[in-house]
This record gives structure tokens, sequence and C-alpha cells, in this order.
């Protein structure tokens, strides 16, 4: 699975990758855009940037998640183990 993954990203320029996010996690995200919508009701959900959610603790949690981790660590330069990536805030 994870060779036809980086294959077709380095032949297509992209990749779809099916089931990446379970579900659990999806409604999980679901909810976090309505919690933010509601505490910065000026703000549309797609303009949600890099300064609202860099400190934003459920980003984390969703970058914690092994198989977004697993599937990120097939596109690191060094080659990587999932497990040598961090989330923690500095």
């Amino acid at each position: 699975m994870y060779d036809s993954i980086k294959k077709d990203y380095f032949t297509k320029g992209y990749s779809i990758i099916r089931n990446a996010i379970d579900e659990s996690l999806a409604i999980e995200m679901e909810e976090d855009v309505y919690w933010l919508a509601k505490k910065y009701p000026d703000i549309h959900p797609e303009a949600f940037l890099h300064e609202l959610l860099v400190n934003a603790p459920f980003i984390h949690h969703l970058l914690k998640s092994e198989n977004l981790l697993e599937i990120a660590s097939l596109f690191n330069s060094e080659g990587l183990p999932a497990s040598s990536f961090s989330t923690e805030l500095e």
C-alpha cells in the first residue's frame, strides 16, 4: 500500500489516501471547527489560518494520529520513523 502511495505522489504529484483519518477523528475535527467558529464568530472557518491553529490543542492531537504520522514518514527526506515526529509546543 505504502509503495503505491509514494509512486502516485512522485509520478502524478498527488496521492489519494483513503481512510487516512478515521471516522472518530473526523468527527472530532468537525466539532473543533464548530467550537472555533463560536469562539471567533467574525472569522469564516475557511480562514482559520496558521496563527489561529498553531497553538490550538486539537491540531496537536490530530497530528499525533499514528496513521497520519506513518503517512508523513513516507515523505520526509531523512526517512525518519513516525515516532520521531514531535507535535509538542515549544
